[in-house]
């Protein structure tokens, strides 16, 4: 019998990147049988669970991966990501906050906790958060429109 190469995460990761979420998951899915802590394997696990539509499971790779690896920031960034497209802005805004804690400048819980905050009527935050946002990656257009639609609903009379 011939000994099967065991997958590795890159190749988890091509298979992401090429659309192919489903071999991505299996590919994650053997790597997790043997080493059931890899936190690279987790992201990439939830990853395409998210790609799938499956937040549920995505969650559980996501909360299993900050728990092995408690200052990956990227585990409560992808949490508050799936909890605000839930509606759940409060657990968000708390997993985008814990994210920053463990990486102050990490542009994008910057700018998830500003869609929280924003969503929760706190435009005072989300205008800071953005501002952060802005300030930390002022090439990306999307960061400046967000600070403009915070402006146009905080100073613009309806």
């Amino acid at each position: 019998m011939k000994n099967r190469k065991t997958p590795s995460v890159q190749s988890g990761m091509a298979h992401y990147q090429a659309g192919r979420f489903k071999q991505a998951a299996a590919v994650c899915a053997d790597i997790l049988k043997s080493s059931p802590q890899d936190v690279q394997a987790l992201y990439l696990r939830g990853l395409s669970a998210q790609q799938l539509g499956d937040d549920k499971a995505a969650m559980e790779y996501f909360a299993r991966g900050a728990r092995i690896d408690p200052p990956q920031a990227v585990f409560p960034l992808q949490m508050g990501a799936i909890q605000c497209r839930q509606g759940r802005f409060a657990e968000g805004t708390a997993n985008y906050r814990r994210a920053l804690a463990l990486q102050p400048d990490y542009v994008e819980a910057h700018g998830g906790l500003g869609n929280a905050l924003l969503r929760q009527g706190d435009t005072a935050g989300a205008l800071a958060s953005y501002r952060r946002a802005v300030e930390l990656d002022p090439r990306r257009a999307a960061r400046h429109y967000n600070l403009g639609v915070v402006y146009q609903q905080r100073f613009e009379p309806d």
